[in-house]
């Protein structure tokens, strides 16, 4: 199960958070990965998210920042035996590649003999910054590498899962004529307003 947050550099609140990380599903998932962007005082969300997926069998097997872009991987508890091969990586893009209020973090791992990453990232705001955008892609896919000698790139992996604040916008559609878009699985039409 994934789940990405903008958090805004809000501190975790009162807010039951079962659903979103996914917890009460049938089957439960095997891992679940969480993505934050804007986070402050990141131990609080780490307790925050501990405290929901610690009781249901969850254990935390990578965890990484890039400023305030943080991506946390938990796995249940009954599969640590199959686990192996866990990575991250950090890839910052913002302020001309020097600071990380912009940029991508990684946790990799292969369970089960599966190689799956997990990517946490913030991308460039602003409609007008489009090819921006395109480069802090780009950016993190040739920056970050990792130590498997079969899978040392992103793309080497079985499985990619992308999430975050990536600021990509839909033109010229209005809120509710996305909604019934994707509500109808009208994808092509999407992806010609992108």
């Amino acid at each position: 199960h994934c789940c990405t947050w903008n958090v805004g550099d809000e501190k975790p609140g009162n807010e039951d958070l079962s659903s979103f990380l996914g917890v009460n599903m049938k089957p439960s998932p095997d891992v679940i990965s969480v993505a934050l962007q804007e986070v402050s005082g990141e131990d609080s969300w780490r307790q925050k998210l501990l405290k929901h997926l610690y009781p249901h069998g969850y254990v935390l097997i990578k965890s990484r920042n890039c400023w305030a872009i943080w991506i946390f991987a938990f796995l249940k508890r009954n599969l640590l035996h199959a686990v192996t091969n866990i990575e991250s990586e950090v890839t910052a893009s913002g302020y001309g590649g020097v600071m990380g209020n912009k940029g991508g973090v990684s946790a990799r791992f292969e369970l089960c003999g599966i190689n799956m990453i997990f990517l946490s990232c913030h991308f460039t705001a602003h409609r007008e910054n489009k090819q921006d955008r395109l480069n802090d892609y780009l950016d993190i896919i040739d920056r970050q590498s990792f130590r498997d000698e079969d899978v040392n790139v992103i793309i080497d992996h079985d499985y990619v899962f992308w999430m975050g604040d990536l600021n990509f916008r839909l033109d010229n559609l209005k809120k509710s004529d996305v909604e019934e878009m994707i509500k109808e699985e009208r994808f092509n039409e999407l992806l010609q307003h992108d």
